[in-house]
């Protein structure tokens, strides 16, 4: 073979190899195109623009209504009855709780027997005490009949000795027969008789019943010198263990009273009313359980008028003025209405202060202690971006990272500013430029540095 066709070979197979090599990386650079195509598909974005807002401070709070009763039983009992249900109307005095009663009637029971058997008693002890009062007066008045008596044996005694006086001088000149005489010594003997008789009795009448037998304290009240003029401190001296025995008994009595009492505020007590019109928020118990003083059984509230409790950091206290307008997200539902009141308190410890707006949520299913956000009118104007939550790729307090698509479709990642969140529109201050895109939605499939294939508005 010559050198020239040996030359053409060695070019001819040049020639179909860089051939093959052309077609195989064009068809491997189409396929991986086609291949970066289906990974990466247009990439959803907004196109930012810059807008005035009127800017709104965005809290955090709870609903506290005016009107909020726990309804609780005064004593430890199990609970009879307990019909209410959460979500029930209810007027005030009617019936809620009916919890058992029959140890209390039973109790209540005794009680009234024990005081009537001490009021038996006592009756007796008060005639028994009449009866001896009037035993003393009749022995006090005995005792004075006594004393007269004596003293006319007394006085009978000494002129029955004048006459046997006089006598016996007649006896002697014969003017007075002896046998008159012996009938008249008969006469003094009896007298003398039934003097000491008398004196016996009189004796034996006034022990006990002598001033020197009276305690001190009585003898310091006595007046005259008849005993029927200090007759009732006899009563009293003589009669001093009926009166004990008396005081006893009415103090018993006095006792089962005031058990009785007690008792009836105890079954009074197994009935519980609602303390006023309202709607049942929580019910805490069922019946077969025990009441407790300090475990409520039910929350009652009226919905007329409620208030929503909010914290204001310190350093925008004066951005929330009183009458100002609120938006309040509770329970999905907004409610505008206007701050109230600002408490005059800053906490040492957070820094915050507490803030309170009135609303009427009506028969909405709102109660108390519902988390709440407000959004508070701070009546500033100001640039923002408008941006929608799920652009957020990341957020540390009022900074957010988002993802933009620049002129030559790579993503960026980008830092910006935060003014507010509302709802789930978030508004950016700075950060971000006229017309820039921002990736919108399904963000976590996107990293920094990727080129997409177009954007989707």
């Amino acid at each position: 073979m010559t050198k020239g066709k040996r030359f053409l070979l060695i070019v001819f197979s040049i020639l179909v190899i860089g051939s093959s090599f052309w077609v195989f990386f064009s068809y491997f650079s189409k396929k991986q195109t086609q291949e970066t195509k289906e990974l990466l598909p247009k990439a959803p974005v907004v196109v930012v623009r810059s807008q005035l807002l009127n800017r709104k401070l965005q809290y955090y709070g709870t609903v506290v209504f005016s009107k909020k009763y726990d309804v609780y039983s005064k004593i430890k009992e199990r609970i009879q009855t307990l019909k209410i249900e959460k979500g029930d109307r209810v007027r005030k005095g009617q019936l809620l709780v009916k919890l058992e009663d029959k140890e209390i009637l039973l109790e209540m029971e005794k009680a009234q027997n024990e005081m009537a058997r001490r009021q038996l008693d006592l009756n007796i002890a008060k005639e028994s005490l009449e009866e001896s009062s009037r035993e003393i007066r009749k022995k006090l008045r005995s005792i004075e009949v006594l004393r007269k008596e004596k003293q006319g044996k007394e006085l009978e005694i000494a002129n029955m000795e004048k006459i046997l006086s006089n006598k016996a001088e007649l006896v002697k000149v014969g003017g007075f027969s002896e046998e008159s005489y012996r009938q008249l010594e008969t006469q003094y003997q009896q007298l003398l008789l039934d003097y000491e008789k008398i004196k016996d009795q009189l004796f034996a009448g006034e022990i006990g019943f002598r001033k020197s037998d009276l305690p001190v304290e009585l003898r310091s009240k006595w007046k005259g010198d008849s005993l029927v003029e200090n007759e009732e401190l006899f009563v009293q001296y003589h009669t001093r263990i009926e009166r004990l025995n008396l005081e006893k008994l009415q103090k018993e009595i006095e006792a089962y009273q005031l058990t009785y009492k007690q008792l009836q505020m105890q079954y009074e007590n197994t009935f519980i009313y609602a303390p006023a019109d309202g709607e049942v928020a929580e019910r805490y118990m069922t019946e077969g359980e025990i009441a407790l003083p300090d475990k409520p059984l039910l929350v009652i509230i009226d919905r007329d008028k409620s208030f929503i409790e909010f914290s204001v950091p310190e350093s925008e206290i004066n951005m929330v003025k009183v009458g100002g307008m609120v938006e309040a997200k509770v329970g999905g539902r907004t409610y505008k209405t206007r701050v109230d009141r600002i408490y005059p308190l800053v906490d040492e410890k957070t820094r915050m202060a507490m803030a309170r707006c009135v609303f009427y949520p009506g028969q909405s299913e709102v109660y108390p202690g519902m988390f709440v956000v407000v959004a508070v009118e701070a009546g500033t104007r100001i640039s923002v971006f408008e941006l929608p939550a799920s652009a957020i790729v990341e957020r540390k307090d009022n900074q957010a990272r988002v993802y933009i698509v620049n002129s030559d479709g790579i993503v960026v990642g980008r830092w910006v500013v935060i003014d507010s969140v509302v709802e789930n529109r978030v508004y950016v201050t700075s950060g971000l430029s006229e017309g820039e895109r921002v990736i919108r939605e399904n963000v976590a499939q996107y990293k920094e540095g990727i080129k997409v294939i177009g954007v989707s508005l």
